[in-house]
């Protein structure tokens, strides 16, 4: 007896193949600072650096309003348990309530002053992004050849430590000036607004290389060793 079997076979059509490739929009390297656009980093800095501004502020202010309360009252000190109880806690209130307004006058000076780095930061980020294209265009200008910026990568990775290097000097002085600070005292704030800058820049840079950016340094070496 002849027996009939049917097999299914897979129609072999283009149109069935699956297109499993990535899109280039999936893959596009995020080129802001810390994967944040600059309208959204602003307001972070702000945010972060008040909170830690009141932090700081309010332990600052509890102890130094309760030491200046001790001080204050150290000629009539309670003699009875009940005033020992009504002592403490009038310095406990006074304590936290000089703590609060230190928090809140810390955390406006620290997020206002933040924005100013940031804001430098960012100012001579493009500042760097309009030299490298110029120069760029000039010299390809020169040679017969237009500027394509995938062709350039020097224009596309400005965004460094140095940068950050100059927003802690420009960050420093600016501070000095406001606070009519001595030469010397200026020129230590301009080398520690040069530490927090090279520090904070590299940690950037360390973030942004882990996700693929291309920095303007390492770009520079790569082509110094043909790599």
């Amino acid at each position: 007896m002849a027996s009939s079997s049917t097999f299914a076979t897979a129609p072999n059509d283009a149109s069935t193949v699956v297109d499993t490739a990535v899109p280039d929009h999936a893959t596009k390297v995020n080129p802001h600072r810390l994967s944040l656009m600059t309208p959204i980093r602003l307001p972070v800095f702000f945010a972060l650096s008040s909170l830690a501004g009141f932090g700081l502020g309010l332990a600052h202010g509890a102890n130094e309003t309760g030491l200046r309360f001790r001080a204050e009252n150290a000629h009539r000190l309670p003699t009875t348990q009940t005033g020992w109880y009504l002592y403490h806690k009038s310095k406990n209130y006074v304590a936290m309530l000089g703590g609060i307004k230190e928090g809140f006058r810390m955390a406006g000076r620290l997020g206002v002053w933040t924005l100013v780095f940031a804001g430098c930061e960012e100012s001579v980020d493009r500042a760097r992004f309009a030299a490298a294209r110029f120069w760029t265009g000039r010299v390809r200008g020169m040679a017969g050849l237009g500027l394509d910026e995938d062709e350039a990568p020097e224009v596309k990775s400005s965004k460094d430590f140095v940068s950050t290097v100059c927003a802690g000097l420009g960050t420093a002085g600016l501070f000095s000036a406001w606070n009519r600070f001595p030469l010397a005292t200026a020129a230590r704030t301009a080398k520690m607004g040069a530490k927090a800058g090279l520090a904070f820049g590299l940690l950037q840079d360390a973030a942004s290389f882990m996700r693929g950016r291309r920095l303007g340094y390492v770009e520079f070496v790569k082509r110094r060793l043909g790599v």
